[in-house]
C-alpha cells in the first residue's frame, strides 16, 4: 500500500490535521527564511562579531533588547532614521560623536 493510498483511508478529522499542520509548518519555514535570509536589507545582524557570518532581517523588523529590571527597548528602522522606544523612560547618554548608550531612566 503505497503513502497515497493510506492518506485516503485516514479519517476526515486527520486529514484536516495534517493540512493544518503543512500549512502552519510553511508558514514557519517562510518565517525563518525571511528572518536568516542572505539577501541584503536594511537590518544587518553580526551574531559572531565578524561581518563575513551576517544574517539580514526584514527591513520593518522590530528588535526587542530586554535591560534591567524587567524593562525593555525595542528598536527599528523607520523611513531611513532609527526609532528606539523604552517600555519607560530611557536615557541617552553620548560617548563620542558616533556612539550613544541608551539605558533605562527608572
Amino acid at each position: 500500500m503505497t503513502a497515497d493510498e493510506r492518506k485516503v483511508k485516514l479519517p476526515v478529522w486527520v486529514k484536516h490535521e495534517l493540512a493544518k499542520l503543512r500549512n502552519e509548518l510553511e508558514v514557519s519555514m517562510e518565517a525563518l527564511r525571511a528572518f536568516s535570509g542572505s539577501e541584503k536589507t536594511a537590518i544587518q545582524m553580526d551574531p559572531y562579531g565578524h561581518l563575513s557570518a551576517a544574517m539580514y532581517a526584514p527591513d520593518r523588523m522590530t528588535v526587542r533588547f530586554h535591560i534591567a529590571n524587567g524593562e525593555h527597548i525595542d528598536v527599528s528602522l523607520r523611513d531611513g532614521a532609527v526609532l528606539i522606544m523604552g517600555s519607560s523612560r530611557i536615557r541617552v547618554l553620548p560617548s563620542a560623536s558616533n556612539v550613544v548608550t541608551i539605558e533605562s531612566a527608572v
